[in-house]
């Protein structure tokens, strides 16, 4: 009797805490709405264990404002000793990062198609998460290392955590939480060995949480890391063609499913300890990286990174500055272009002959001139240039030769779409991998 009692207890406490759908309409302007039925969960505080890690379980009940924001309301208790004020890190928050960094791409995905759900299929207790250290600041809250045992396992893996802060203000706090989304979305619809996972999601209440999946660097860094005191460039053959298969393959299933990627560069492709490329990010790139971006207006931009198209030759509007646009398909394209140079140059810098005021200032004359057959061919030579001065020492092969007309087919006028990008590389890839012991041992994901 009591075993059913307890039976039927777990039942009706299982039904409460269900996770419900999360509705939210995209449109080109970002105005969506969302609504979100309420949440009937309980969350209750549990006392303190003798465990070496934080847990960020037992956070308040949603909307709560008699709570303060301290490291006992927010559930991220402190180990002894620790030095760091929890609450105080959930409450900075950068306020110059792109936000969101993917966004839906309406060329593929038609308006009339617009309710997206995010169902419980990833719903995850937060009493599975363990604090660790925070990575850094992204413009939604605090990214965390920390490590989960969701199933129970007596084993814990590591993930990381995005944090969603809450905002003094409604209206922007119902912003955030819409950009937060979307941001989880792509991630949520593209599952494949390229693009970064995502593990799990905690939205009963908030902060909410989303858990992603770990990996051992980003491909910048691992670059940069290869060369040696001398200045030796030296990257195998085998191995470059596999880091520009996977990214290509990362970034053409994002833009497949109609996603598209407003910040790409090496710094945004994380590497698996198996040395696999995923696209994706935390939310921190700009802090790891600052030198890769520029602040213009108020905001962190990867200008080495944009097309042609990405510039606003539109004088009125601009008042006589840069200004910059949303991504599209193509400039995603011509933007992995980059990102195939940085694997040839073992990520040195792209426009390399320029400083970041330099190069705002010559963008902005170009663009004043309205002449984007110009600013086109500034942009290529200038790329040019920094391929033929930091090029790695590479073998002669055929494949690589042809690689590197593909990534120059990517700043042309008339680029090849994502995935058709990845079908060519992949040829390669697999061509040298047939002939290859050594690459073909590598060519798994």
């Amino acid at each position: 009797v009591f075993a059913i009692g307890v039976l039927v207890f777990q039942c009706t406490s299982c039904c409460k805490n269900t996770d419900l759908y999360k509705n939210f309409v995209l449109d080109g302007d970002w105005n969506q709405s969302i609504t979100e039925s309420q949440s009937t969960a309980n969350i209750t505080a549990s006392q303190a264990d003798n465990r070496t890690m934080t847990e960020l379980g037992m956070l308040p009940p949603p909307n709560d404002a008699s709570i303060s924001m301290n490291n006992e309301a927010t559930g991220i208790r402190s180990t002894a000793g620790s030095s760091h004020d929890l609450a105080a890190i959930v409450q900075q928050k950068p306020e110059n990062f792109l936000r969101p960094r993917m966004r839906l791409s309406f060329e593929l995905v038609p308006k009339s198609a617009g309710v997206i759900l995010l169902p419980n299929l990833l719903h995850m207790d937060r009493k599975h998460l363990f604090f660790l250290s925070e990575l850094g600041q992204a413009w939604f809250g605090p990214v965390i290392d920390a490590e989960c045992n969701r199933y129970g396992e007596t084993l814990r893996s590591r993930v990381i955590v995005r944090l969603l802060s809450n905002e003094a203000s409604v209206e922007l706090a119902e912003k955030d939480r819409l950009h937060f989304l979307a941001d989880i979305q792509a991630y949520k619809e593209c599952v494949d060995p390229c693009v970064l996972k995502l593990m799990g999601l905690c939205t009963t209440a908030e902060p909410y949480l989303a858990v992603m999946e770990t990996t051992l660097t980003d491909l910048k860094s691992y670059l940069r890391s290869l060369i040696t005191d001398g200045g030796h460039r030296c990257l195998e053959d085998s191995l470059a063609l596999r880091f520009a298969s996977q990214a290509c393959r990362g970034l053409a299933v994002l833009n497949e499913k109609g996603f598209i990627y407003q910040d790409i560069g090496a710094r945004n492709c994380r590497l698996t300890d198996n040395l696999v490329v995923k696209i994706g990010d935390y939310g921190c790139t700009e802090v790891e990286h600052r030198d890769d971006y520029v602040l213009l207006e108020g905001q962190l931009i990867p200008l080495r990174w944009l097309a042609p198209e990405n510039f606003n030759f539109n004088t009125e509007e601009s008042n006589g500055s840069l200004k910059v646009k949303d991504h599209s398909l193509e400039t995603n394209v011509w933007s992995m272009g980059v990102v195939l140079l940085e694997v040839f140059t073992m990520a040195s810098q792209p426009l390399s002959g320029y400083t970041d005021e330099q190069l705002v200032n010559h963008l902005t004359s170009l663009t004043a001139s309205k002449s984007a057959a110009e600013l086109q061919s500034f942009l290529v030579s200038a790329l040019t240039a920094d391929s033929e001065k930091f090029a790695c020492q590479y073998k002669s092969t055929s494949q690589l030769w042809q690689l590197q007309e593909l990534r120059n087919r990517c700043w042309s006028s008339e680029r090849p779409s994502a995935g058709q990008l990845f079908d060519q590389i992949d040829k390669l890839f697999k061509l040298a991998s047939s002939t290859s012991p050594a690459v073909s041992s590598t060519a798994a994901y």
